[in-house]
């Protein structure tokens, strides 16, 4: 557990920094782009840096899970 909690504070400190350092000019950071390498969806700077942390935890967590079901069998 104490794995996950240094993994997300990781995260988070990661995050902050790349969202001072990051287009810090922009009030949007693209989050999706076309094969053709058009920008298809933007989101506002605060919502997509928030964002990567709830995946970091996500997928942490499923490794737990992961890990947790093969000591178990």
């Amino acid at each position: 557990m104490t794995l996950l909690a240094s993994e997300f504070v990781l995260m988070v400190a990661g995050v902050v920094y790349a969202c001072c350092r990051i287009a810090p000019d922009n009030g949007s950071i693209p989050m999706q782009w076309s094969l053709s390498g058009n920008v298809n969806r933007s989101a506002p700077r605060l919502l997509a840096f928030a964002f990567v942390p709830i995946l970091a935890f996500g997928g942490a967590t499923a490794r737990i899970e992961r890990d947790l079901r093969a000591v178990s069998t």
